[in-house]
């Protein structure tokens, strides 16, 4: 994974709908 901008948004978001991913899955199971 390459990131050239650590300050980007796109990357905020990505944590962010990962997190929330993670979180549905753990709570699923």
């Amino acid at each position: 994974m390459v990131i050239p901008e650590p300050s980007s948004p796109v990357l905020l978001l990505l944590a962010f709908f990962s997190s929330l991913l993670v979180r549905r899955k753990s709570r699923r199971q």
